[in-house]
């Protein structure tokens, strides 16, 4: 149902336009929007479930990635990775040196993405979140095959990898029109 036709009843739970209360919401709206809107200060009485739940705000937000550096700086599956406003001080020169992905903290599917290294800059052609703060994070080429460069998602729980998605494109920048590549795993 489209976002307006969502209201409050006098308890405080969220309804549709018919009044009927809604127990349980699958959204496609980011959170860090949700939680600026007027309803926000609803959200945690509501009393609904929401299939992608408000913790994925974190993971979401890029702005983890240098918080794990911070927290775990040389670990093998991390890149060295600083707050934009931050990255002037020595050890991020040295870590950025050759090269750097500049990642807004919101940007979805590509978006505002910019990878320079010393040949050059590729920019993501949709820039609708280039004013939002960023992180700057070293750069590591992707592997190329056949001219596709792939991206691997995947979904651990635990220390255990419980899925995975594979898309790929013709650039380097990840975007929402990149394949998504089928895959099947036996075990």
């Amino acid at each position: 149902m489209p976002i307006p036709e969502i209201g409050l009843t006098d308890a405080g739970q969220f309804a549709d336009g018919e009044g009927r209360v809604i127990g349980a919401m699958f959204k496609l709206y980011p959170w860090e929007d949700m939680l600026r809107d007027d309803f926000a200060q609803a959200l945690p009485g509501a009393r609904c479930h929401f299939l992608e739940p408000p913790w994925k705000a974190i993971l979401s937000n890029k702005g983890i990635l240098p918080v794990l550096w911070r927290l775990f700086e040389g670990h093998p599956n991390l890149l060295p990775a600083y707050f934009e406003d931050e990255a002037d001080g020595a050890a991020a020169r040295a870590a950025l040196s050759g090269g750097h992905v500049r990642k807004p903290l919101f940007s979805r599917e590509g978006s505002s993405i910019d990878i320079v290294t010393p040949q050059g800059t590729e920019a993501s052609p949709d820039r609708s979140y280039e004013n939002h703060p960023a992180v700057l994070q070293a750069y590591h080429p992707l592997p190329v095959f056949d001219g596709m460069y792939p991206v691997v998602g995947a979904w651990v729980v635990g220390e255990t990898c419980v899925a995975m998605g594979l898309r790929e494109d013709r650039g380097r920048i990840t975007r929402d029109l990149s394949r998504f590549k089928p895959h099947f795993i036996r075990a």
